[in-house]
This record gives structure tokens, sequence and C-alpha cells, in this order.
């Protein structure tokens, strides 16, 4: 009943002249009627309210004034269903329309508009046709329009609906800078509010107006950055209603995916190799210049390439034991295979395999580290195959060798135990114990005088308390080889987790720690930490950043 501007006193609610229950609830009546226990047919209501006259009169304050109300109608128990010849849904003027033709007269029913994860819609009107839902603005959702009346439901139509709202893209332009854009807008656009959200540059989502087309800018990522930018649309008074679009940016590799690189910063070029191809860009563009098929020289897989100082030869190997150089400007050049004197080593029934290779030096004397039997590490004299050094079993670490071929650097021991650095000096064709540095990772730095050590210490031990830098002066060794060169400067490195691996770049003279999702840049000229990049698992050459993915960038 329709709320009455006075007070309701009383009621008597009749079915076919019986009474039945009612209530008075905020000044109207209540009352139910069960269509399973009434018979089918026409039934009749019959109303009587008695209404608080509000005079004031005596009469009134006595309860003995007031109006008397009277009203009956119909009610008509009706089990048929209706027909519907038709059911159509789309687009019109921007908003998700469903039609339909039903009966023209019946009118023992209701619709009932179904929407997965929204509250039914009902439309009391049995001559109603059509159903704008005003709320979608996009996404998926499931439908579904029904007749329901007395013990029947009758299904009207149904559907799955996804609709992408707009095109939407993210583009970029020669600055680097990203815009999201969009165009041929479907929905309609009145009062629809929509909100950006891409969780590497923004806190929270930002509202922009929404319209039939337009740009918002997004800002500028990161080397290798990929963006996923979620759009959200609702029109107002709809929030229940709204609907989520992703775009992303992939960033697009300027190189060949690789395993190994090394640099020819005399000839501004880059070498790169795949499993089964080396290739050669130059720097200057990055544009790919020859490539060679590794395949064809015998080499397999897991390939370790190395260049000699002058930039003249090119060394690779892979997983069994094959090694070949040539000359990295022309691929064309006769490839050298070479085969190292293995006959001091005791497991003679193993096969050389895992070959890792170090640095090498322009008179062609080469580190390495492989597996025959054990764990080995040895100096090759690439232009015999003659084995000048080579490490007792059970060692995991390549050697390092000066550039003149005077002296290596190598860790004796196993890792997360106890292992020791050692110089060691070429005489008489062997090289020999000098003494002792820290153990880690070495170099040779520039000039000849000074050697390094980059030690984890998550590799002595099992506390995470730092890593640090340390550099010897070679010219003054121990006068007791199992004593410790003289130690010219250090530098503890902070703790940092994350910590994928250390390399130092002799062009540069900088050493690049390589987390999951940066690189910082270590200046041994300074003893200084000068820069920092983000991206993930990057690596430091001549100045540029890359990662095996196929990136490179000229670092700013």
């Amino acid at each position: 009943m329709k709320e009455l501007d006075h007070k309701i006193i009383s009621s008597e609610i009749k079915l076919d002249g019986s009474l039945i229950n009612s209530t008075i609830y905020k000044n109207s009546i209540d009352f139910i009627l069960n269509s399973e226990s009434m018979e089918i047919g026409e039934h009749r209501i019959d109303m009587v309210l008695h209404v608080d006259t509000e005079s004031g009169s005596l009469a009134n304050v006595a309860g003995a004034e007031f109006y008397v109300i009277k009203q009956s109608f119909k009610v008509i128990i009706d089990p048929t269903p209706p027909e519907f010849d038709s059911y159509r849904g789309g687009f019109e003027n921007g908003y998700l329309t469903y039609r339909w033709n039903g009966p023209d007269s019946q009118s023992n029913f209701i619709y009932e508009i179904l929407r997965h994860g929204l509250r039914d819609t009902l439309i009391y009107d049995p001559q109603a046709n059509h159903f704008i839902d005003y709320g979608y603005v996009g996404g998926a959702q499931s439908n579904m329009i029904r007749a329901k009346g007395f013990d029947f439901k009758e299904v009207i139509g149904s559907d799955e609906v996804y609709q992408i709202p707009a095109d939407f893209k993210l583009t970029k332009d020669a600055e680097g800078m990203v815009r999201l854009v969009w165009s041929n807008s479907v929905i309609n656009t009145e009062k629809v509010q929509m909100s950006i959200m891409e969780y590497s540059l923004f806190d929270s989502p930002k509202p922009y107006p929404y319209s039939s087309s337009g740009e918002i800018l997004i800002g500028k990522p990161g080397f290798m950055q990929e963006l996923h930018v979620i759009i959200s649309l609702y029109r107002t008074g709809y929030l229940s209603q709204k609907a989520s679009i992703s775009v992303d940016l992939k960033p697009t590799p300027n190189l060949k995916p690789f395993i190994a690189y090394a640099m020819l910063k005399e000839r501004n070029k880059l070498l790169i190799t795949s499993n089964e191809t080396m290739y050669r860009y130059d720097l200057e563009g990055f544009v790919l210049e020859d490539s060679l098929s590794l395949n064809d020289q015998g080499l397999n897989k897991n390939l370790s390439l190395t260049v000699s100082p002058d930039e003249s030869k090119v060394f690779i190997s892979d997983d069994y034991g094959h090694l070949i150089s040539f000359n990295p400007i022309d691929f064309n050049v006769t490839h050298h295979k070479i085969e190292p004197t293995i006959e001091k080593f005791t497991d003679q029934n193993s096969l050389l395999t895992t070959v890792k290779l170090g640095n090498v030096t322009d008179n062609g004397l080469l580190a390495m580290k492989f597996w025959k039997g054990d764990h080995y590490a040895m100096v090759l004299d690439t232009n015999g195959g003659e084995v000048l050094w080579h490490s007792p079993p059970s060692n995991h670490y390549a050697p390092t060798v000066s550039n003149d071929g005077e002296y290596i650097a190598v860790d004796l021991g196993v890792p997360y135990a106890n292992y020791e650095g050692w110089i060691l000096k070429l005489k008489d064709g062997h090289y020999h114990p000098m003494g002792k540095i820290d153990g880690g990772d070495h170099a040779f730095l520039p000039g000849g005088k000074e050697v390094m050590s980059i030690t984890r210490q998550s590799e002595l031990t099992h506390y995470t308390d730092g890593d640090y830098i340390r550099v010897y002066n070679l010219m003054s060794p121990p006068q007791d080889t199992n004593s410790t060169f003289n130690r010219l400067r250090d530098f503890s490195i902070p703790y940092k987790s994350g910590l994928n691996k250390m390399d130092y770049d002799p062009i540069t003279n900088l050493i690049g720690f390589t987390y999951s999702d940066n690189i910082d840049l270590f200046d041994l000229n300074t003893m200084q930490f000068e820069q920092s990049f983000s991206g993930p698992l990057l690596q430091y050459s001549n100045g540029h950043l890359l990662n095996k993915a196929g990136f490179i960038k000229t670092a700013p």
C-alpha cells in the first residue's frame, strides 16, 4: 500500500471473505498471499483501514474518531507461461540494451533481470519489451532475462557479454616517454569515471576524465621495464559494475638473446653467442654486422667466450671440451681448433667437459676451469696446447692471468668452505707460489702492479655480514710464500640482498654488482660506488648495460 499522510490505526484484510494476517509497518499495510496455497483462478481481496483524523477533537483523542477506507481488488492465479518470439541484445547509443517481443495482453508475470555478481532487477510491467543496462561499461558479464509468474520461470534469453570499452594501447616516443592512447569508444561516455594504475610508476590510482578518445602521459619506464597499466571505468551511480582493462607494453630487444658476450672497445664492437651462433654488432646504433654458425665449427651448448686484450683473437669453448679461436672481425678467417695436453691429469678415462673460460693474454695464455673426473683449473698455452699450470683436484675456480703472462691469481679450495687466494709467478715454464691474497674474484689492474680480490663473505661463511674489495701490491711479495701480500686499500661493501653476481670490467675499471632488479657500479679509481641503474639482472661493460634476453643500452 502506498503510504498515507495520516496514521493507520488498524486494518482488516480478507481473502475470499476469510480474514488473513496483516501488519502495520511504517504506516503501510503488509500482508502475504501464498500462491501455492491458493487455487487457480480468480480471488477477491477486501481491505478495511482505520485512519487517524488527527483533528484533535475529544472523540479523536478518545480514539472514537477515524476515517474508514475500503478497497477491493482481484487476484488471478494463472499458471500459463507467456510466449516470446524474439530476443536480441547489443549496444544502442552506447548502452547495452536487450529487446524482446512478448504477449500483448497477458499480465500474469513480471520480468527478472539476472546478472552475475549483481542484485536482480525486477520489471513489474508485463508489457515492457526492453531493458537498458545503464551501468555496463565493458568487461565480462553474464545476463539472463526471464518471465516469472505462478509456478513458472520462463527464460526469454541469456548471453555472455565481453566488450572492450575502447581501443586502448600504450605508445612510446623517441625520448622513451609512454602514453596511454585510446579511441573508438563503444560505450556512452556520459557520467563515466576513469582511473589508471601502473604499480611501478604510481603510488595509487589516478583519476582522469573519460571521452570517446584521448591520451594520458604515463611516464618513462626503466631499461627493459615492462609496463602493466590497469584502466578502471564505471558510470556514476553504478560503482558495482566497474570494468577493468589491462594493457601491456613489453620492451623490444635490440640484440639476439645470448649466453655469453665480449666487448671490443677499440673497434666499438660487441660479440655475443647463443648456443648455436656468434653475432657481431656495431655499438653505434647496435647494428648486426655478421654471424657465424658455431655448430659448423663443432661447438655445441653452454658456450664460454673471451677475447684477447689486443682484440686480435676470440676464444670459444663448449660444454664438451671443444675449444677454437678466430679473428673477431673477420669470421671468414681460418678457425683454429686447440687440443689441450691433458696427460698430467690423473683420471685418463674421463672426458674433458664443462669448460668455462677465464681471461686470455695477448700472447695466448688462457685461463679456464673444467671437469675431468673432478673439478680442475688450469692455464693453457694456446700456441702449442701445453698446460703451464693446473690445480689439484676439487678446485672450482678459474685462475686469472696477468696480461704479460707473468702472474696468475687463483683460489684453491671448495666454495662455502675454507679456500684461499694465491698469487703464482711464472718461472722456468711453470708457475710457483709467491704469497696469499683473499679468496674471491680476482683481476690484475691496469699498470700491472696491483691485483684485486672481490670477496663474498657468503662463500666463506654462512653469515651475510657484507662483501669487500681489497687491492694488493704485486710488486712487494711477502718473504714467506705462506704469508699475505701487502694490502694497499680496501672497501667494505654493505650487505644488500639479492646479489646475483659481480663482474670486473677492465675497460672502464668498474665493478658491476648485479642484483635481481638493478646494478650498482663501483669505481676502483675512487673506491666508491658511482652509479646505480634499474633493470633485471643487468651486466655492465664498456659503458653499456646488457641483459642476456637481448637488450643493450648506452649507460648514461
